[in-house]
C-alpha cells in the first residue's frame, strides 16, 4: 500500500488520500477499462440470438419466395399446357379418342378417369387423339389427327400430327400410330386409308407432368372434356383440373372410325348435260362429271356414238373432245356414252344417254297449178254447225327430281325462331346436293328463296357473290313455317355464259314455337321420384288443294333417355332442394317441407332439330315453380 501511495503521488495523483478513498477510486478505474468476461458473453449471447432471429426470417422469406416462385412457375406452365389442348380440341370437327397405351400400342377406350384427392397416379401411358376431316374438292376426305401421348416413365406428354386420305371403310378397321414418322408405321385392316404422312414428327409438349387423366364421357351430350394433370411442386404433388367447352358436335370413336361415317365410294363417270332433243345439221358440246372418290386420266376420256352413229359422230381426231355433231339427215334418237381410265387404271363408263333429233322438216312439192275453169253459180252454202266444246285438259303432274335436293343432318327439317341458320354446298346447315355433280370446278350458282312466309318475318342474307356458301337465313317468333327454295344454275366453263344445267328444288322448314315443363306437379313430396320431361310446340305449313299454304301444328314429347335427346336440367337462383340425373328429379335428403324453388328446362339437342344447342345462347327455355310438401 505504501508504495500504490507513493506511485500515485509521484505520477500526478492528488495528494495523501485516505486509504478507503483511494480503494474507492482504485476500484472505479478498474471499471472503466472495459467490458468484463461476462459482459462479453452476455452481448455476444445477446448478437446471436438477434442474429438467429433475423436468420430464420430471412431464411423462411426467401423459402417462402422460392416456394411461390416454383408454385407460380408450375402453375404457369401447366396453364400454358392447358392452353395448348385447349386450342387443339376447341374447333375440333369430328371425333376425339381416349385410350391407354401410347404410340403403336393403343389400348382399352377411356371414357372418364379423372381422381379424387389422394388417388394414386395412373399406372400406364395414355393417349389423347384428335381428329379433324376436311372435304376436298376431288370428293376425297382428309383427316389431320392431333395426338397427345402422356409416357408415364418420362412424365412426359408428347404431340404429333398425322394426315390421311379415306376412300373406302369398314367397322373392323383399327387405325394405329406409331412414334415414328416413318409413312409405313400407319397400317389399317382395310384399305380404306391412303396417302398416309406425318405432319408434325413427334415432339415434347410438357415436361414434370406426373399423372395425365381426361373425362370424354359428356363429349356427345354437352360437348365437354375435362382434363386433369398432376405436376411437381418441390415435395409436393398438384393436381389441376381444367375444362373446354366444344364448338362442334363430335362424337368419341377409335381413329379407325374417324373415316367410316365418310360416304365414299370407288370413283365413276356420268354425262351432267345431256339435253332432251337436239336438231338436226347442229353441234353440243357435251360435259362429263366424276363420282365417287378418285381421279380419271384426262387423256384417256372417250366420247363414243353407242346407237345410231349415222345420225351424228364425236371429233375422230379428239376423242377426249365431247363435241357431238349431229347430221344434217339425222331422225329419231341417237345414244351417246363417255368412258375414261381411273388413276388406278380401271376402265370407267358412264351410263348411255339418249337424245331425241328434230329432223329437218321436208318441203311440200309446188302443186302444178290446175286450169282456170268457168265458175259454177254460187250456191248457197249449208249453215255450219256449232262446235262441240273443247274439253278442259287435265293438268300434268310434274314428277319430282330426284336427284336434287336440300339436305340436313339426320335430314332434320325444324329451326328455332331468331336464331341464323347457313345455307351452301358444304359444311353448312342447308346443304344443296345434286346427284352427279361435283362444285367447284365450273362457273355456277345459287339462288337461294323463301315460299310461304313474308320476307318481314324471314330473311335471307346473301353474304357471298353466287351463293354458293355463306347464305343465312332466320326466322322470327310470328313465323309459322316456311319453304326453303335452292335454284342450281351450271355453266359450261368457267368463262362461258352457256348453262348447260338447271336444277329446283324446295324442303319444308318447321319451326319450334316453345316448350312446356310436363309430368311434374306443383308440389312434391319427399321420398318420391318424378319423370322429367317437355313438350314441344313445333308450327308449320302445308299446301292445300288451292294452292294456298296453312298453318298446322304439333305437340312432341321429349325426355332424355331418348336417342338423340337432350335438355338441360337445372336450378334457378340460389335455392336448390333438388337432386337430378336429367331423368329423374327427387327431394333432396333434409329438406324442410314449405321450402320452394324454380326449375328450368333448356332445349339442347332433338332429331328433328337442324342446329343443336350450342351452349351459349339458349335455345328455349320453360321454368315452374315447385314446392315441397
Amino acid at each position: 500500500m505504501e508504495f500504490w501511495l507513493r506511485y500515485n503521488h509521484f505520477f500526478g495523483g492528488e495528494g495523501p488520500m485516505k486509504t478507503k478513498d483511494l480503494i474507492k477510486k482504485g476500484k472505479r478505474k478498474a471499471y472503466n477499462k472495459g467490458f468484463t468476461l461476462i459482459e462479453l458473453i452476455v452481448t455476444v449471447a445477446i448478437i446471436a440470438i438477434f442474429s438467429g432471429v433475423v436468420l430464420t426470417f430471412v431464411t423462411t422469406g426467401s423459402n417462402t419466395y422460392r416456394s411461390t416462385s416454383s408454385s407460380a412457375k408450375v402453375q404457369m406452365e401447366t396453364q400454358e399446357t392447358f392452353d395448348q389442348i385447349e386450342e387443339l380440341l376447341i374447333d375440333v370437327n369430328r371425333s376425339m379418342y381416349y385410350a391407354n397405351g401410347s404410340g403403336s400400342s393403343i389400348g382399352s377406350e377411356i371414357k372418364n378417369d379423372i381422381k379424387q384427392d389422394g388417388a394414386a397416379n395412373s399406372t400406364s401411358d395414355k393417349t389423347f387423339i384428335v381428329c379433324n376431316e376436311y372435304k376436298q374438292g376431288d370428293g376425297n376426305s382428309q383427316y389431320i389427327c392431333d395426338v397427345l401421348d402422356w409416357d408415364k416413365d418420362d412424365a412426359t406428354i408428347y404431340y404429333s400430327q398425322r394426315e390421311y386420305k379415306a376412300t373406302s371403310s369398314s367397322e373392323n378397321s383399327i387405325q394405329t400410330f406409331s412414334a415414328d414418322d416413318e409413312e409405313e408405321t400407319v397400317s389399317d385392316g382395310e384399305k380404306n386409308v391412303r396417302d398416309a404422312q406425318t405432319k408434325v414428327n413427334r415432339s415434347v409438349l410438357a415436361t414434370g407432368i406426373l399423372d395425365f387423366r381426361a373425362d370424354v364421357s359428356k363429349v356427345e351430350s354437352d360437348k365437354i372434356v375435362r382434363f386433369q394433370l398432376s405436376t411437381q411442386n418441390g415435395s409436393k404433388e398438384i393436381q389441376t383440373l381444367h375444362s373446354v367447352s366444344l364448338r362442334n358436335t363430335v362424337k368419341i370413336k377409335k381413329p379407325s372410325d374417324s373415316f367410316d361415317d365418310a360416304q365414299t365410294t370407288d370413283v365413276g363417270i356420268t354425262i351432267i348435260n345431256a339435253p332432251e332433243s337436239l336438231d338436226a345439221d347442229s353441234d353440243y358440246s357435251l360435259i362429263y362429271d366424276l363420282t365417287g372418290n378418285g381421279s380419271i386420266d384426262p387423256t384417256t376420256v372417250t366420247w363414243t356414238v353407242v346407237q345410231n352413229p349415222e345420225n351424228g359422230s364425236f371429233p375422230s381426231a379428239d376423242p377426249t373432245n365431247g363435241k357431238l355433231s349431229i347430221t344434217d339427215t339425222a331422225s329419231g334418237t341417237i345414244t351417246v356414252k363417255v368412258g375414261a381410265y381411273t388413276d388406278k387404271g380401271v376402265w370407267v363408263e358412264s351410263a348411255p344417254v339418249m337424245i331425241r333429233i328434230n329432223a329437218k322438216a321436208t318441203p311440200a312439192p309446188t302443186p302444178t297449178p290446175e286450169p282456170t275453169v268457168t265458175p259454177e253459180p254460187t250456191v248457197t252454202p249449208e249453215p255450219t254447225s256449232t262446235p262441240e266444246p273443247t274439253a278442259t285438259p287435265v293438268p300434268t303432274v310434274t314428277p319430282t327430281d330426284r336427284t336434287v335436293r336440300i339436305s340436313t343432318a339426320n335430314n332434320a327439317d325444324t329451326i328455332v325462331f331468331d336464331h341464323e341458320y347457313t345455307c351452301g354446298v358444304n359444311g353448312q346447315d342447308f346443304n344443296l346436293v345434286v346427284d352427279g355433280v361435283q362444285f367447284y370446278n365450273t362457273k355456277e350458282k345459287i339462288k337461294w328463296s323463301i315460299k310461304g312466309a313474308d320476307e318481314d318475318k324471314v330473311r335471307i342474307t346473301d353474304t357471298t357473290t353466287n351463293g354458293m356458301n355463306g347464305v343465312k337465313v332466320r326466322a322470327d317468333s310470328e313465323t309459322d313455317g316456311f319453304v326453303l327454295c335452292a335454284e342450281y344454275v351450271r355453266y359450261q366453263d368457267w368463262n362461258s355464259d352457256v348453262v348447260v344445267m338447271t336444277k329446283k328444288t324446295e324442303k319444308y322448314i318447321n319451326i319450334i314455337k316453345r316448350i312446356e315443363i310436363v309430368d311434374l306437379p306443383d308440389e312434391v313430396e319427399i321420398g318420391k321420384q318424378y319423370q322429367l320431361g317437355v313438350n314441344a310446340i313445333i308450327s308449320g305449313i302445308e299446301e292445300d288443294n288451292n294452292g294456298n299454304y296453312i298453318k298446322k301444328e304439333e305437340k312432341i314429347y321429349i325426355k332424355n333417355d331418348n336417342a338423340g335427346s337432350w335438355i338441360d336440367w337445372k336450378h334457378v337462383g340460389e335455392k336448390d332442394y333438388m337432386e337430378t340425373d336429367g331423368i329423374i328429379l327427387k327431394v333432396r335428403p333434409g329438406t324442410q317441407s314449405g321450402q320452394s324453388m324454380v326449375l328450368s328446362a333448356t332445349l339442347g339437342k332433338a332429331d328433328k332439330l337442324v342446329k343443336n344447342w350450342d351452349g351459349v345462347v339458349n335455345y328455349l327455355t320453360d321454368t315452374k315453380t315447385i314446392t315441397i310438401k
